[in-house]
């Protein structure tokens, strides 16, 4: 019998500006307009990514 789970992840990833491409890559994500910040003001720029549109975090790239 060849029966399988298909299981639809739904992500959404915080992580550096800088692991944009490699989190597009490896993950499937895409940037968020939506700019998390942290409270002990690193210096690093963070970015949400996630797999999914929203009406809450729009995704930059209007092609998805």
């Amino acid at each position: 019998m060849n029966d399988f789970l298909v299981v639809e992840l739904i992500l959404m990833y915080v992580e550096g500006a800088v692991m944009a491409e490699l989190a597009e890559e490896l993950l499937g994500v895409k940037e968020c307009d939506f700019r998390p910040g942290h409270v002990n003001n690193l210096a690093n720029e963070f970015r949400c990514y996630t797999n999914y549109m929203t009406s809450v975090i729009h995704t930059t790239d209007s092609d998805s």
